[in-house]
């Protein structure tokens, strides 16, 4: 098909005019997109989801909650069967390593509003679903 292209004259003008057109298009397409972005202001330009902030509230988010679920699972095992009784129950928050599963999911909880307080939320939920598997 080149051979065929080189050596005749009429599809040889013709790629070259559709050549020139979409050039022309794609220059347009250029200016349009500077233009764009130079009316957009700075602050709507810029992806929160890159600051150093929101990384380390990620990965407190994502750590408090496995840790956190993990110390409840392994104090709750630890106990066993504690009956219905209001006393147990509140005694068993006293365990130690229901006690340290409970203030981890607590900092899980700020630090996720906190989180979703400035982040984009498209950002901040695809991310932070590693702590939920």
């Amino acid at each position: 098909m080149v051979r065929k292209v080189i050596f005749n004259s009429h599809d040889r003008k013709r790629l070259t005019k559709e050549a020139r057109e979409y050039m022309s298009l794609r220059a347009r397409r250029k200016k349009f997109i500077a233009k764009q972005r130079s009316s957009t202001p700075q602050r709507l330009r810029r992806m929160p989801a890159t600051s150093s902030k929101t990384r380390l509230f990620v990965a407190l988010v994502v750590v408090s909650n496995v840790a956190g679920n993990s110390a409840l699972t392994h104090g709750m095992k630890q106990l066993g069967d504690i009956g219905n009784s209001p006393l147990a129950l509140i005694g068993a928050l006293f365990h130690p390593w229901v006690a340290l599963g409970v203030a981890l999911l607590i900092l899980w909880t700020l630090a996720n509003m906190a989180l979703l307080s400035w982040a984009d939320l498209s950002y901040v939920l695809p991310v932070t679903a590693i702590a939920m598997s």
